[in-house]
């Protein structure tokens, strides 16, 4: 690994800006706030009249954390974070952005660490983050840059080491989700198929990777796996069952945004859905409402759902990540 780690990160990485208030969503509910001890020391030299006993009352010390980025965390019985104050964090808004912490001030920025390269990339749960890696038609591309931004080397995801040909399957995996001569669905098909004959070799040669890989990618190129795509079809019943499941599955966690809540509400309220249909009517009318409105979307912003995937697997190191 070399001394000073290289970093690669999305072009949309330098491009955002939060909105604050102005977003329609929050990033302050739903989840543990870690304090880094930097952040910790500032606040308890804070001698704010309000915020002060605020950070005592709030902010608790974690004896077993294993670095300075998770020394301390924010503690409250809601699932809203105290310091949130009309849709802005009362600590920025009186102290100013350099007393965010680590956690506060980089999301939804994500640093994770492999191999000696720092890869940073945004976290599309934020609305904004959407907005610039989801808009754009053209292909999503991920490049090495120069940077001094230390602190934030520290706080990246270690990364366990990688498995041998981490980057050739990388590459691989994203060249098949960008490979525009096929439409998503056909992708991901081809994608798991490679991943099924990778784990084949999980266990045994690792040195018929390249082999593979190489393999794999001028059958697609000949047209070795055509008929296959042309006979795979879905069952529209299957399809909502597993959708259902999904989205019941989220909302049973502790924490469910009210905009996922809503938007859960207008799906079960277009296909109308309840209690006791039988599950072959619910599916007509899913494939019906595939056909007259996801159809037609689809076919002229495809590039969306073709950036959602190529961004939540460069993010999770897929198909390596936990």
């Amino acid at each position: 690994m070399p001394n000073s780690p290289l970093y690669q990160q999305s072009r949309e990485y330098e491009q955002f800006r939060c909105l604050g208030a102005a977003c329609e969503d929050t990033c302050c509910s739903g989840w543990q706030v870690l304090i880094d001890r930097k952040s910790y020391d500032k606040y308890r030299e804070c001698s704010h009249p309000v915020l002060r006993p605020q950070f005592d009352q709030w902010i608790q010390i974690q004896p077993a954390a294993k670095n300075d980025g998770s020394f301390a965390k924010i503690v409250s019985k809601e699932a809203t974070c105290p310091f949130l104050s009309e849709n802005l964090c009362s600590v920025q808004r009186e102290l100013g952005e350099d007393y965010l912490s680590n956690t506060c001030a980089t999301f939804p920025r994500i640093h994770r660490r492999v191999a000696g390269v720092v890869e940073r990339s945004l976290d599309l749960s934020c609305p904004e983050a959407a907005r610039l890696c989801l808009a754009d038609p053209s292909p999503a591309s991920f490049h090495q840059v120069t940077s001094e931004l230390a602190d934030q080397d520290q706080t990246a995801n270690s990364a366990e080491t990688p498995r041998p040909y981490f980057w050739r399957i990388r590459s691989a995996f994203l060249s098949i989700l960008q490979d525009r001569r096929f439409a998503v669905t056909k992708r991901l098909l081809l994608a798991g198929n490679m991943c099924g004959k990778l784990d084949e070799l999980a266990a045994g040669d690792h040195h018929a990777v390249p082999q593979l890989l190489e393999g794999f990618t001028f059958g697609i190129d000949a047209g070795f796996y055509d008929a296959y795509l042309a006979v795979c079809s879905a069952d529209a019943a299957a399809q909502l069952t597993t959708v259902l499941e999904l989205l019941v599955a989220r909302i049973k966690l502790d924490f469910t945004p009210r905009r996922y809540l809503d938007q859960y509400q207008h799906f079960v309220h277009g296909l109308r859905l309840k209690p006791g249909l039988n599950v072959r009517t619910s599916g007509r009318r899913y494939a019906q409402a595939f056909t007259d409105y996801y159809q037609p979307f689809i076919a002229k912003h495809e590039h969306m759902l073709e950036h959602y995937l190529v961004h939540y697997a460069y993010r999770t190191q897929f198909p390596f990540g936990s």
